[in-house]
C-alpha cells in the first residue's frame, strides 16, 4: 500500500492546479480571423474545487447563452505517469464527454487537443485550445480554429476572473497527503 500511495501522491503540478480552486466570473467572446469580437459576449460563472486528496480539479461552469443558461461539468488533472494534462468535460449541449490531453504549464499555457466524433459522417475531428494563468486571479481559455492561410487563429476567448477562494488556504484543500 505504501508503494501505491507514493506512486499516486500529488506533485508540484497538482499544487499549481490547486491554486485555481475558487469561484470565478467569466466572459466568453467569439472572434473573427482578425481577432475582433463577433456577436454579443456571454457571461457566466465557474466553481473550481480540488477533490480526492488534491489530485483533481472539479470544474463546474454555467454560461448565460441565448435560450437560457447552459451547464458544464468536468475535471482537470495532471497525470504524472503519462506526464500530461487531462481535461474531461460534459455539457448539456451534447451527449458525450469531451476528453482532451495537453502539454505545457499553467503559467505559459497548457495546449490541449480534443478529439470528437463528427455527428454527420463519423470522422474524428480535432480541436485545439490553450489554458493559461495570466496573473493571480485571472485565467484565459482560448479555442483555436483554422485560418484561411492554413495556420490557426483564436476563435473563442473565455476570460475567468476570481471572485473568491475556498475558506482556509488561498485556493485549495490540503495537497500531498
Amino acid at each position: 500500500m505504501a508503494a501505491t500511495d507514493a506512486a499516486t501522491r500529488p506533485i508540484e503540478a497538482h499544487r499549481k492546479l490547486a491554486t485555481l480552486a475558487g469561484d470565478w466570473k467569466l466572459v466568453s467572446v467569439a472572434l473573427d480571423e482578425q481577432g475582433r469580437n463577433v456577436g454579443k459576449p456571454h457571461e457566466g460563472r465557474a466553481e473550481l474545487r480540488m477533490i480526492l486528496g488534491g489530485r483533481y480539479l472539479q470544474w463546474r461552469e454555467v454560461q448565460d447563452l441565448p435560450g437560457g443558461p447552459r451547464e458544464s461539468l468536468g475535471f482537470l488533472a495532471y497525470d504524472k505517469v503519462a506526464r500530461e494534462w487531462q481535461w474531461s468535460m460534459a455539457t448539456d449541449l451534447s451527449t458525450g464527454v469531451g476528453l482532451a490531453r495537453g502539454e505545457g504549464s499553467l503559467e505559459g499555457g497548457v495546449r490541449f487537443v480534443l478529439e470528437v466524433v463528427d455527428g454527420q459522417d463519423g470522422s474524428v475531428l480535432r480541436s485545439r485550445s490553450r489554458l493559461r494563468a495570466l496573473q493571480p486571479g485571472e485565467l484565459l481559455l482560448e479555442r483555436f480554429g483554422a485560418a484561411k492561410d492554413g495556420g490557426e487563429v483564436v476563435v473563442r476567448r473565455v476570460l475567468y476572473q476570481r471572485t473568491s477562494t475556498p475558506a482556509g488556504r488561498a485556493g485549495a484543500e490540503r495537497v500531498g497527503n
